[in-house]
């Protein structure tokens, strides 16, 4: 006897057809907690490089082996040059003290006058109760000064409480540090 075929095979074929569900929305709780995550990636991202950005200059310091969080002392001397610098200055008279600096270690002191016409002047002492000798032209730099000895091709550095002395090649050859003083005398 032959089999009778199913309405089922007939109507559909004999192969079964998948049936889709439709998707289904993902709750509230989900929602948040995938927002919640990718706030969290997010975060850990950002206020790394925020915070590098914002202490920047303690990075660099500590990269480079300086300590920048020692306040550069700003020259403490003011009034006029005295009178036994400013008689060897070219237009001497008028001249100001702009810094005046000694060291703890040697008994060294440099002080620096600025005459009318803007040119900035290096005198400095190498003993206890030696007088200042001749004048140096020097130069303002960004935070002190520069004396650039041309026979020699030295030059001496003063900035951020230290003198730094270099070569003719601008290698630097040693390093101290200043005490600012409120006079040159």
């Amino acid at each position: 006897m032959a089999a009778i075929p199913l309405l089922e095979d007939t109507l559909f074929g004999s192969t079964p057809v998948p049936v889709r569900t439709p998707p289904r929305e993902a709750t509230r709780g989900e929602l948040v907690a995938g927002c919640g995550c990718l706030l969290l990636i997010a975060a850990a991202i950002i206020a790394p490089i925020v915070l590098l950005i914002l202490n920047w200059s303690t990075v660099t310091s500590f990269v480079t082996g300086s300590d920048s969080s020692k306040p550069s002392p700003a020259p403490s001397a003011s009034g006029p040059c005295p009178k036994p610098m400013a008689e060897r200055l070219p237009e001497g008279s008028g001249a100001r003290l702009v810094a005046a600096y000694s060291r703890d270690d040697l008994e060294e002191r440099y002080a620096f006058c600025r005459t009318k016409t803007g040119k900035v002047f290096y005198f400095a002492s190498m003993g206890d109760g030696e007088s200042y000798g001749a004048p140096t032209e020097a130069e303002k730099s960004e935070n002190g000064y520069v004396v650039n000895f041309a026979p020699q091709g030295t030059s001496y550095h003063f900035r951020d409480g230290e003198v730094t002395a270099y070569d003719e090649d601008g290698k630097e050859t040693w390093k101290g540090e200043l005490v600012p003083e409120a006079t040159a005398d």
